[in-house]
């Protein structure tokens, strides 16, 4: 959830003072990305991935500071909700074996925390959203006592003046009202880091867009929440209402929510999506740094931008783009869409999947923006969401770029080998990209992802047992199969 802060509390001064930095900061990061130097370096990737802990029935069990205290690994963070744990995994050069190294330390991260929560009867189990999950899950009292999450829902609520309503309707339907933000937290995701092309930082940052309805109805592995079958991945509906600070006024007007896939195609520079963000969101954290971020340039330092790195924290669109101004200082893209599980493997081959679609659309990527409205890219994306590897999205043609309904696994397989040559283009290890891309194939060739496996195996066991004792043995299986590491196109439904 980003940097912390020391206050819950904010005054008009504060507000102001923040407006005023954040102008600097837009001056400021104008200026460093015009430098030639500026992002000069190798393709990177790094990642989050975002844990649930749970009890010996399967249940939420809000234990992560202790957790995170006994494994005292510094790669570890708390994430918004008591039974989430994070795992900010060691980035690298993308060329060579950075995939398996991605999968070995993911199986690092599940097998020590898992070590440290068996003492305790607990396990660390990746999933979109855990299918046991009850009410009590998500109220104030499971949020994690920390400034930011305190002022983030003291913000929310008060721009809000109501109570957060949570309206899905999938197979079956959900409706609720809370005033607390501890419904975001029962979305837990695998969030790539990926730095490439400084050059062509838009035909970049589209090609993600492009392909991520695609890549969520393949990885969809959310959906149940609260005893309810709702969309394969749940999460981009949930996450977009449990944050959506909005009063009546602005949702009436379709003002932007602080969830989103992006407002139109990048068509300049990065400097856009920043801008964007700066200028359609009010601040919620206007906490000031001691650096002036012009005064830092002046003396020929690269600014750290944290007002601005505040700003971007605070709105959640599906794919960010981040500023860092660490060595020689760069932007790059964090990919948030994917849900965590099942598996080390099936998060890694989704991962191969999305690098190798965006470094093999990339030479087409203006071909296939002007072909895709952006407001249909946003329609893919619901229906990706709500119906998984099932869905239809709308999709240019390959030779002509007319747009065409079709089947989105149809899609993927026509796509898949551009997957590989896009990985051999960005000199990942011939035996990485062919181990991960072949778990797509088994994926697309089966047809079960994590949602629909989870769907099947609750439906197998609901006979004559209520919803909940399904659901709690359905998950059981689940716990079991994901820590085998087993790809979940060949889990059995038993």
């Amino acid at each position: 959830m980003g940097q912390a802060i020391d206050r819950i509390s904010f005054s008009a001064d504060d507000r102001i003072r923040f407006r005023s930095r954040l102008e600097e900061c837009l001056e400021a990061l104008g200026a460093v990305l015009a430098k030639p130097n500026f992002g000069v370096g190798e393709a990177t990737l790094g990642a989050e991935l975002e844990l649930c802990i749970i009890d010996d029935k399967g249940r939420a069990l809000p234990i992560a500071s202790e957790l995170l205290e006994a494994a005292a690994d510094p790669r570890l963070t708390l994430e918004i909700n008591r039974y989430d744990i994070e795992a900010n995994l060691t980035p690298g050069p993308l060329s060579g074996t950075s995939l398996s190294r991605l999968e070995a330390e993911m199986c690092e991260m599940l097998e020590l925390l898992g070590a440290h929560a068996a003492r305790v009867g607990a396990r660390v189990i990746p999933v979109g959203i855990l299918p046991t999950l009850r009410p009590r899950d998500l109220t104030r009292k499971m949020i994690t006592p920390d400034d930011r999450y305190e002022a983030l829902q003291r913000e929310l609520r008060e721009r809000r003046g109501e109570k957060f309503e949570i309206e899905l309707a999938g197979r079956e339907s959900l409706s609720v009202r809370t005033d607390s933000v501890a419904s975001e937290g029962a979305s837990t995701s695998l969030q790539i880091h990926y730095r490439a092309h400084r050059d062509r930082f838009v035909d970049l940052f589209n090609a993600v867009q492009l392909v991520t309805p695609l890549l969520v109805g393949l990885a969809a592995n959310s959906p149940w929440l609260l005893g309810r079958e709702l969309w394969h991945e749940t999460r981009i509906g949930l996450f977009r209402q449990s944050i959506d600070g909005r009063d009546r006024e602005r949702r009436a007007l379709r003002l932007p929510a602080r969830v989103h896939l992006g407002h139109g195609w990048l068509r300049r520079s990065a400097f856009e999506a920043f801008a964007e963000t700066v200028r359609l969101y009010e601040p919620l954290l206007p906490i000031c740094s001691d650096e002036s971020p012009m005064e830092a340039l002046a003396e020929g330092r690269l600014p750290t931008l944290g007002e601005l790195d505040l700003q971007m924290g605070t709105v959640w669109p599906w794919n960010r783009v981040i500023y860092d101004s660490q060595d020689e200082g760069h932007v790059r893209v964090e990919l948030r869409a994917f849900p965590a599980g099942p598996t080390a493997i099936d998060m890694t081959a989704h991962t191969a999947l999305a690098i190798g679609l965006v470094e093999g659309i990339l030479e087409r990527a203006e071909a296939y923006v002007t072909a895709l409205p952006h407001g249909l890219l946003v329609q893919n994306l619901a229906a990706a969401a709500r119906e998984g590897m099932t869905a239809s999205v709308l999709w240019p043609d390959a030779r002509t770029f007319a747009l065409e309904e079709r089947a989105l696994v149809d899609v993927l397989r026509e796509l898949l080998p551009l997957a590989a040559t896009g990985l051999a283009a960005a000199d990942v290890d011939d035996a990485d990209s062919s181990r991960y891309l072949d778990v797509i194939d088994r994926r697309l060739d089966s047809d079960q992802n994590g949602a629909s496996w989870q769907i099947a195996a609750t439906r197998v066991r609901s006979g004559d047992v209520t919803r909940k004792r399904a659901l709690r043995e359905m998950f059981s299986r689940y716990t079991e199969l994901a820590l085998s590491n087993e790809p979940v196109s060949d889990w059995p439904i038993d």
